[in-house]
């Protein structure tokens, strides 16, 4: 029975997936979501109390996954100060990795998030990525060194998200590769 009930569970949040890739959570629609998991609407409010509920379910892995990257990352291997090219590799290897778990969450924690409680968490993780490359670029966080940051920090997300959401899967750790060695290496030579 507990399979079954795992299996109900999934469709719906299979369903809300695609819809929040859609409609975004502001016009997400959960009798749509219902209808589209084959499910009454009565029993997808059994497994999620609310639509707010349903998009937590839908983007909280994510939302757990990507500072624990991020954190990694920085971690081992820009404080172990290797190559650029090493740390490129490193770099796009885990982004394709959290991508083939959780890049359709990623896009919709992105682009359709407004509205709900999750609406400020890019905003959030870039400003946190920006105190990260003010450290890593001139080794101390003040406001002397934050714009360059934000530059760096603002047009290196929004390109990793253009890879992401442009890229065939297949290409997507090529594209980043690119990108990071464009904005990483010999970076302290040219800031």
């Amino acid at each position: 029975m507990q399979y079954q009930k795992e299996e109900i569970r999934a469709k719906i949040v299979a369903s809300a997936i695609s819809e929040f890739e859609t409609a975004g959570y502001n016009k997400a629609n959960i009798i749509r979501i219902a209808k589209n998991a084959k499910v009454p609407v009565g029993n997808l409010y059994r497994y999620f109390k609310s639509k707010d509920n349903l998009f937590e379910a839908v983007v909280i892995n994510a939302c757990k996954e990507l500072p624990i990257l991020i954190k990694n990352i920085y971690e081992k291997d820009v404080l172990l100060d290797r190559n650029e090219k090493e740390m490129a590799d490193i770099i796009a290897y885990n982004i394709v990795e959290v991508y083939k778990k959780y890049g359709r969450q990623i896009i919709i924690l992105a682009d359709k998030s407004t509205g709900s409680k999750f609406e400020y968490y890019f905003k959030n993780l870039i400003d946190d990525i920006i105190k990260l490359f003010e450290k890593g670029l001139y080794g101390d966080i003040n406001s002397e060194h934050n714009i360059m940051a934000k530059v760096i920090g603002y047009g290196f997300m929004n390109g990793l998200f253009t890879i992401i959401k442009d890229v065939p899967a297949n290409n997507i750790e090529v594209y980043a590769k690119k990108l990071i060695t464009y904005y990483f290496y010999q970076s302290e030579n040219r800031i």
